[in-house]
């Protein structure tokens, strides 16, 4: 009985081990690339070669489409996701077209391998102006699947470079070379048009923001702001008209604040603004904090205000103590200051927990100044103890 077990056991292992080996065999196929033989036509016409290329494998019920534009950005900027931890499972976008990606088994859960992806794509286009500059190559990521009608539709767009994991899920890929900055805008453009999912329609947004042709760009992305019926969307292209951190930007954004009938689109359009680095960014947010009739956008305003150090926001801050007579707005200003450096915020703490006429708004004061634990502080704390 003992020898029947064991065999059974041995012949369990074995086909076990056979069914396995062949189900990483096939998984472990290098991806189809189906590159594009006239890479010097126009993308459109690229685009048309690989829907007509993908007419003839109707085997392929769902494809990528790729192609990549060059943008000046600093030279450590990361596009799409990277992990060194996953590079036993997944290859880069560079392996897979150089046809060395057959090692790398494709990704069992995908969505979670995508919002992976997605999750680190770069949150601005602004960064240290003391990093080196240089041309990098963004690639774009449309999946296109089979409709009922026959006719191609898209059901997913990713952002990414060359050496960024990327998981193709086992889908061929249509490789379309270089497109021109313009062309690409231009493209995607038309692409939206056709589009009624907010999620592909965000990620277009955002794929747009990337170029380089900036006046098309705050062009495409004003148009959105101002015409489209969807909040997300208005929020998404408000985010990054902030991002390209162009004065042509803020008329935009500033329509969009004293006119969107959203108050979260109004909420999100200031802090695109206080994201900017422009002198006039900073003075839309000191008139925002001074006049705005939304109570939501003025305390926004005060709030990035105390995000920007500088001897003229936290001088802003304090007068908007004194002048405005709203008590909640008061105490939303002394925060903003509290949250200067403080060699900024003490001054102006201390001159507000000694000299303000509501006892409310000098409580709120003396509170910070206790939080700064700052030996001045301390010293104005013990003052004002012993003069009650």
């Amino acid at each position: 009985m003992k020898t029947m077990h064991s065999a059974i056991a041995k012949e369990i292992v074995f086909w076990s081990l056979i069914i396995t080996l062949t189900m990483l065999a096939g998984r472990l196929q290098a991806t189809q690339v189906l590159h594009c033989p006239s890479l010097s036509s126009s993308l459109q016409e690229r685009m048309t070669w690989a829907e007509t290329e993908w007419s003839h494998n109707i085997g392929h019920q769902e494809i990528w489409v790729g192609y990549f534009i060059e943008k000046w950005m600093p030279q450590n900027a990361r596009i799409g996701w990277h992990d060194s931890r996953r590079h036993d499972i997944l290859p880069t976008l560079q392996e897979i077209l150089a046809g060395s990606d057959a090692r790398f088994p494709a990704a069992d859960d995908e969505e979670t391998l995508l919002h992976a992806e997605n999750r680190s794509l770069t949150n601005s286009l602004n960064n240290d102006i003391e990093q080196i500059n240089g041309q990098k190559k963004l690639v774009i990521l449309l999946r296109y699947h089979q409709n009922t009608n026959e006719t191609p539709g898209l059901s997913c767009i990713r952002i990414t470079d060359f050496d960024r994991l990327v998981n193709l899920s086992g889908f061929p890929l249509y490789w379309l070379g270089k497109a021109a900055d313009m062309e690409s805008l231009h493209f995607l453009d038309e692409l939206a048009a056709g589009l009624s999912e907010v999620t592909l329609q965000n990620d277009l947004i955002t794929a747009v923001a990337m170029h380089e042709s900036k006046s098309s760009v705050i062009r495409i992305l004003a148009r959105i702001l101002k015409t489209s019926e969807n909040d997300d969307l208005r929020g998404t292209a408000s985010f990054w008209l902030g991002q390209q951190d162009h004065i042509d930007a803020l008329p935009h954004l500033n329509h969009a604040i004293r006119h969107d009938v959203s108050p979260e689109v109004r909420k999100k359009t200031v802090f695109s603004i206080s994201q900017m680095s422009l002198r006039e960014a900073t003075d839309l947010l000191i008139d925002l904090a001074y006049n705005s009739k939304s109570r939501c956008v003025q305390k926004e305003a005060i709030f990035w205000l105390g995000q920007r150090a500088s001897e003229k926001i936290s001088e802003t801050l304090t007068d908007l103590v004194f002048d405005i007579r709203e008590t909640d707005i008061q105490k939303h200003a002394v925060f903003a200051i509290s949250q200067l450096p403080a060699r900024e915020s003490l001054p102006e703490l201390i001159r507000i927990s000694k000299n303000h006429p509501n006892p409310e708004i000098r409580k709120s004061a003396i509170f910070w100044l206790g939080e700064t634990r700052e030996p001045e502080a301390v010293k104005t704390l013990a003052e004002i103890a012993s003069s009650k």
